[in-house]
């Protein structure tokens, strides 16, 4: 999905997300990228003001290079007439798909090596001190990365 599909699913959808523990990410890798290679955004919403039909919207954004414990966290917000507003402050949001993973919370916060294994189980595990190839590891959270922002073929 993109950015605008994404948040219209959400918005539909928030209580069937929340019940399940889901939650709507997307992500890119953007090679020497100052804010940090690996970017992560996850879309959220603030609940209250779902019946009255008032829709507070946010996008989380979480950065940062494999091996590093530093990074970056943002958040842009508004109503959800401003979503072209909050589009514009990060355009890169517009180039990326956003997907469901079974997350109740995206991970934030936390060493991009450890956020990257959250979404993808499938990487391996960074605590493996002995066997932990960061080469190896930056290169297969790449090709996950570009594989879910491949274009979709709808038929």
């Amino acid at each position: 999905m993109k950015i605008r599909e994404a948040f219209t699913y959400l918005i539909k959808n928030y209580k069937h997300l929340s019940e399940n523990e889901e939650s709507i990410i997307g992500m890119e890798y953007i090679p020497k990228a100052s804010d940090g290679e690996f970017q992560i955004f996850s879309l959220g919403l603030d609940e209250d003001g779902l019946e009255e039909g008032n829709y507070f919207i946010a996008i989380h954004f979480s950065a940062g290079n494999i091996g590093a414990f530093d990074g970056v966290d943002d958040s842009f917000s508004g109503d959800y007439a401003e979503i072209e507003d909050i589009i514009n402050e990060i355009p890169e949001v517009e180039q990326i798909n956003f997907n469901i993973y079974p997350l109740e919370y995206a991970p934030f916060g936390v060493i991009s090596e450890y956020a990257l294994t959250e979404i993808f189980p499938e990487l391996p595990n960074p605590d493996n001190e002995t066997d932990f190839d960061i080469p190896k590891f930056r290169k297969e959270a790449i090709d996950l990365i570009k594989q879910v922002n491949k274009p979709q073929l709808y038929h």
